[in-house]
């Protein structure tokens, strides 16, 4: 019971230091829920007369071709367990339905718990962890949960 306990209270912590708007309860999720309704929020960008920029899952197989970009990309490291994470990526998809993200700009997800190779790559510490990369190189670090003004700023 005392574990419990402590696990609750950690997690209220973690929610109120991260000003996390989700439940409690959303905490508790396991891995699969959350990996299976992040699958889904992003499926909903694969319609082709929505003219947003996709927010499209990395692997080590991909991320290479995805940096090498002329433009700005943004690149999110991130775990479905950690709700700073979950509110990073859910703000990603509203500025980008919304059109706030510039119209060239791509982002990109890497699971760190699927891609541990990637996460020990760029000697990722914390998460959230967001990236700008421009020609393959990093332009821009951030870490924590970030706001529209600075990512979008960044990506411009």
């Amino acid at each position: 019971m005392k574990q419990y306990f402590f696990v609750l209270i950690f997690c209220v912590g973690v929610c109120f230091l991260a000003g996390c708007d989700s439940k409690i309860s959303e905490v508790s999720q396991d891995q699969s829920a959350a990996s299976t309704e992040s699958s889904a929020d992003e499926s909903s960008f694969s319609d082709e007369n929505v003219s947003v920029p996709q927010i499209i899952d990395l692997t080590s197989e991909t991320f290479d071709s995805f940096i090498q970009s002329e433009e700005k990309v943004l690149v999110d490291f991130w775990a479905p367990w950690c709700p700073p994470c979950r509110k990073q990526g859910e703000l990603l998809h509203e500025w980008s339905e919304a059109g706030k993200l510039p119209a060239s700009a791509r982002v990109g997800k890497v699971n760190v718990d699927e891609q541990s190779k990637l996460a020990n790559q760029f000697n990722i510490q914390s998460i959230p962890a967001l990236f700008i990369f421009q020609k393959g190189e990093i332009i821009q670090q951030f870490m924590g949960l970030q706001d529209e003004e600075t990512l979008v700023n960044a990506l411009q």
